[in-house]
């Protein structure tokens, strides 16, 4: 979904909601009901690989893109749940920082605590706020938060207690599904 660049100049996402709507009712007809997307992930590193998967380098961007998928995929018309799909925000802790693919070794997000609740963690409260079903994790390390280090390398966030219970469902609020 393009629409990082069609959004970036004036901030209006109305044609996000547009697109969602009308996919909602599209999916809805095919009797599908969750979708494993969006991806609120940042590009914080030109080298990652996956830059092209994201909103880009704006989480004010990735914020109002996402907020209106939820609401346009989510929420129906009028919010009204009927036919509703669920969506499913992704790669949580958050990916972009590092070079590396997190579906090949498990990556560092080496951000320190202030600067992944000003992005990533502002993102995440800000998709829980607005109602997201579900959350993804990530083969992707958060060392501030989990600092366990083990012969396999840093605790991914896919496997980590206190990234998914502490962090996403205690401090971020998130009660949906992991």
């Amino acid at each position: 979904l393009g629409f990082g660049a069609a959004c970036m100049g004036d901030g209006n996402f109305d044609i996000v909601y547009d697109m969602a709507a009308t996919d909602r009712k599209m999916m809805a007809a095919c009797g599908l009901h969750i979708m494993y997307g969006p991806q609120v992930d940042v590009s914080t590193d030109p080298r990652w690989p996956r830059n092209s998967g994201t909103y880009g380098e704006r989480p004010e961007i990735t914020a109002g893109i996402t907020r209106e998928l939820i609401r346009g995929y989510q929420n129906g018309e009028d919010g009204l749940k009927e036919g509703a799909i669920a969506l499913t925000v992704k790669h949580f802790p958050g990916d972009g920082v590092d070079d590396r693919n997190q579906h090949f070794c498990t990556t560092v997000n080496d951000m320190t605590r202030e600067e992944w609740m000003a992005t990533y963690g502002r993102l995440y409260k800000t998709m829980i706020a607005e109602g997201a079903e579900a959350v993804m994790s990530a083969h992707i390390a958060l060392p501030w938060c989990d600092p366990t280090f083990d012969e396999c390398g840093n605790m991914s966030a896919s496997l980590s207690k206190v990234l998914m219970t502490d962090l996403l469902k205690g401090e971020l609020g998130f009660d949906g599904c992991i």
